[in-house]
């Protein structure tokens, strides 16, 4: 008998955490729902699957985004403005590929998986650790 071990499609690590316990799970679940997604592709899962896991992380995420800037308010982040942009931005282009994904014009596959975890992985290792870094900065 013959096993092929896949690696997560994003593995989780300490560069993801930005020590604020309800980000932190929120991009714990975002990670897992697209590492869910990769393993849809990787087995040829149903496209009608692809999509739902598609639109499960970008509610995810448009949740997400409300959380933080709900937090940023709270703690009067100096730069919110500039990093709510960068969540505006992210949700133009989620629901462009939304559109064409649920069109049809354009299946769920690995360059969506691509965008998904590069935009991602940087704006928590950048944005929102800088957040975080600034958080703990004022306690």
């Amino acid at each position: 008998m013959s096993y092929t071990l896949y690696m997560a499609f994003i593995e989780w690590n300490d560069t993801l955490n930005t020590n604020i316990t309800e980000i932190d799970e929120q991009h714990r679940q975002i990670v897992a729902l697209i590492n869910a997604l990769s393993e849809a592709v990787r087995n040829r899962a149903a496209e009608s699957d692809m999509k739902a896991l598609f639109e499960a992380i970008a509610k995810d995420t448009k949740a997400h985004f409300e959380t933080e800037e709900r937090l940023f308010r709270m703690h009067s982040y100096p730069e919110r403005s500039a990093h709510a942009e960068l969540h505006r931005q992210l949700e133009t282009q989620v629901e462009s590929l939304s559109s064409k994904i649920r069109t049809g014009a354009m299946p769920v596959n690995d360059s969506v998986l691509l965008f998904l975890r590069d935009w991602f992985i940087t704006h928590i290792e950048g944005s929102d650790r800088l957040f975080g870094f600034w958080i703990q900065s004022r306690k």
